[in-house]
């Protein structure tokens, strides 16, 4: 029993520093892709605007969590 709890008070606190040494994530800024440059990703406030009207004449109240993107070139709107 002695050797049993000697190599669990081992094996424990190893096991949990062999979890922390693995590879941590970055926390970076994205940079542009390579295929979307020249692109800006916006709203799509006339989807939004429409739905919401839509959501309105039937009685409805629409909370937009992820709102539609919508690209664009990055001179200005198409």
């Amino acid at each position: 029993m002695r050797i049993l709890s000697r190599s669990a008070l081992c094996i424990v606190p190893l096991a949990l520093l062999a979890a922390c040494a693995g590879p941590q994530a970055v926390s970076r800024a994205p940079g542009a892709l390579p295929g979307v440059r020249g692109e800006v990703i916006r709203n799509d406030a006339e989807y939004v605007a429409r739905v919401n009207a839509e959501a309105r004449r039937r009685g409805l109240l629409v909370q937009w969590v992820n709102p539609p993107p919508r690209r664009e070139p990055a001179g200005g709107r198409q």
